[in-house]
């Protein structure tokens, strides 16, 4: 007899459902991916279609990750394990 988690864990994997929830890690990790100072003045928003969509607390910050955004892709998509954000979104 299977275990409980296994079980789960397969029938999570089968419908999708477990790529999902491991790509909402962002809005959960943000700090651990970014650091304190990039946190502080920019939160996840929320995760839709492959596309971290972030809050920034002023125009200033708005620019500094247009500037960063490679760079914040890479860092979340090596939090992730894999790439699952395709791109950030500034709103």
């Amino acid at each position: 007899m299977e275990e409980l988690g296994t079980v789960l864990t397969n029938t999570l994997r089968k419908n999708g459902v477990e790529r999902k929830l491991r790509q909402k890690k962002p809005l959960f990790h943000w700090e651990e991916i970014v650091g304190k100072a990039i946190a502080k003045n920019c939160k996840p928003h929320q995760i839709q279609k492959n596309q971290l969509i972030l809050k920034t607390s002023t125009p200033v910050w708005r620019n500094e990750i247009f500037l960063k955004k490679d760079e914040l892709l890479r860092k979340t998509n090596s939090f992730l394990g894999e790439n699952l954000i395709k791109d950030i979104r500034v709103i």
